[in-house]
């Protein structure tokens, strides 16, 4: 694979993988080398971010190595691997239903502040979703 994308730059990343800790990070710090200038790093399964859950609940989730924590008082569940590792590979992201994006500027990645989510999502990405969460999609 390395010999395919050598000194290649890519417009669009997206990870869905492995949702451990370490494997998000190395994940991460991959597509950041491999990622245009202008171009968009996103991902999926960011339920919450690193301020929308209790630290040591994350903490615990992430050196237990767990794939999704439950939160049955808190009435959430999310992956700590992934909140984890892209607050600290990245930082608070721009993030819509799980799925997280930013665009890579010359001072590094930076969120997507206007964006309308909904409005023309891709359809492939659309049959990922329930129907009812993106009810105005119109797709490509």
């Amino acid at each position: 694979m390395a010999k395919l994308i050598d000194g290649k730059k890519f417009d669009v990343i997206y990870i869905d993988g492995d949702h451990r800790y370490e494997a998000v990070v190395g994940d991460i710090l991959m597509a950041k080398k491999l990622l245009a200038s202008g171009g968009i790093l996103c991902g999926d399964d960011l339920e919450k971010q690193v301020h929308e859950v209790d630290l040591d609940i994350l903490q615990k989730g992430v050196e237990e190595g767990r794939d999704t924590i439950v939160s049955g008082e808190k009435g959430y569940s999310f992956h700590p691997g992934v909140t984890l590792a892209v607050h600290e590979a990245i930082g608070e992201v721009s993030s819509y239903a799980g799925l997280w994006f930013m665009v890579n500027q010359e001072d590094g990645l930076v969120r997507l502040q206007e964006i309308e989510i909904g409005e023309n999502i891709p359809e492939e990405l659309l049959k990922f979703y329930p129907p009812d969460l993106f009810p105005q999609s119109k797709p490509l």
